[in-house]
């Protein structure tokens, strides 16, 4: 068995947590890291004290399974009074863009009201009201079409008596006018 090197931490390196804080380290320091433009480039920086890995998992703890590292408020930096380890819909729902209805993510609101969230976000962006916004179901459904009509039969897929007659005449009528133009 080969003799361990001598370690730079004093916690293991292999780990979720490790990745956790060496990516935080990347994204607010490596400007070749592709989310540094929206940490470091803006500001966004680490407490001193957290330079070191073994500090940094002496205020955190062990990264929880299925958790991310997440700044509570997002003006700040990272530090242990700033940072929590919470769930990736948590994380998304802390982001700059994440559109809100009344001061609550789009997402929670969509949960609690039984609709997709990517229905609400799609209102909000036509610049829906708010009663419309929050509204289950279609806004703009379509106006029913009497029975006997093209638009239902092809539209609405209808195949009663009136509708297939309909389109059997304008079938008839469509294959007559082509005979007759040759």
């Amino acid at each position: 068995m080969r003799k361990p090197r001598n370690p730079k931490w004093a916690y293991p390196t292999a780990t979720p947590t490790y990745y956790a804080w060496r990516n935080m380290m990347s994204r607010c320091y490596n400007p070749k890291n592709a989310s540094y433009l929206w940490y470091g480039a803006r500001g966004v920086g680490v407490c001193p004290r957290w330079h070191s890995f073994d500090a940094f998992i002496e205020d955190m703890g062990e990264r929880p399974d299925s958790l991310t590292l997440d700044r509570v408020d997002n003006t700040k930096g990272y530090g242990p009074d700033n940072c929590a380890w919470r769930s990736m819909r948590d994380n998304l729902n802390n982001r700059g863009c994440t559109v809100l209805v009344g001061g609550t993510p789009v997402t929670r609101v969509a949960d609690a009201i039984g609709a997709k969230a990517d229905t609400l976000r799609k209102r909000i962006s036509r610049g829906n009201a708010l009663p419309e916004v929050l509204k289950v179901g279609r806004l703009n459904a379509p106006k029913p079409v009497p029975h006997g009509t093209r638009l239902r039969y092809e539209r609405d897929g209808c195949r009663c008596d009136a509708c297939r007659a309909y389109n059997t005449a304008r079938h008839r009528a469509f294959i007559e006018k082509k005979i007759h133009e040759k």
